[in-house]
Parts: C-alpha cells; structure tokens; sequence
C-alpha cells in the first residue's frame, strides 16, 4: 500500500509540474508571446501520459495487492489527503486552462480579422497570418 501512496504522490507532483509550466506560458501570452506554445502543448502531453502511466501502475499495484492482509483504516487519511489535493490541483488546471483556451480565441478571432480585412483590401496576406488561424494541435486533452 506504501507503493500506491507513493504513486498517488507522484501524480499530484506532476499535477503541480504541470500548473507551473502552464503559469509560466500563460505570462508569455499575456504579453503576446506566442513562440512556445508548440514546446509546452508536447510538454504538457508528456505530462498527462505521465499521469497515465502513474494511473496503469496504481492499477497493477491494487490487482496483486491482497486487501485483507493489513488495516485499511491506517491508510485511510493518507489516501484521502492525496485525493483531496489532487482536486484542488485539478480545478486550478481547470482555471488556467480556461484563460489559456480565451487568449488562444482571442489571437485567432484577431487573425482571422486581419485575414479578413487583407482579403477585402487585396493585400497580401503574411504566411504568419495563415498560420496563426490554421488548426493546431489541442493543447490539453482529458486529465488522470
């Protein structure tokens, strides 16, 4: 049971690796700097298959671990406290998410009136104007 609780810790450090590396780009794009979001969208996937990973192994442990063998009770607020702390590092994700999603929105609703506005006028339109609305990689997908 040690094994499960070490692992159960584990994740909810990298539910705060996770929190730190999305605060840091989050400044970035307040400031309009865009440059990572490729370097960060790869590092948070690598995060959440971390998580997975963590999740598949916390599985095994209870498949061979025999329950009756020691007192659950022991266990008990250890286990609940991790949990408890894992929520709370889920709904700050949740939180950033969001902001990150809403200034994604903002620079492609920008982009794409840029894009509009060349169009109507016959200017050029500017490789990085495309790129900015073309379809990117989802940044986050479900969490552990």
């Amino acid at each position: 049971m040690e094994e499960v609780l070490h692992y159960l810790d584990l994740k909810n450090r990298y539910y705060e690796k996770f929190i730190a590396l999305t605060e840091r780009f989050l400044t970035e794009a307040r400031s309009e700097q865009w440059e990572r979001l490729p370097e960060v969208a790869d590092s948070r996937e690598r995060i959440l298959h971390i998580l997975r990973s963590f999740d598949f192994k916390i599985s095994n442990l209870f498949e061979d671990l025999n329950l009756g063998s020691f007192d659950l009770e022991t266990y008990r607020e250890r286990v609940k406290s991790h949990f408890t702390r894992r929520e709370e590092l889920v709904q700050r994700i949740v939180v950033l998410d969001l902001e990150l999603i809403g200034r994604l929105d903002e620079l492609k609703s920008e982009a794409l009136k840029d894009l509009r506005h060349r169009v109507e006028t016959g200017s050029p339109v500017a490789q990085d104007v495309v790129a900015t609305v073309a379809p990117t990689k989802v940044i986050s997908e479900g969490r552990s």
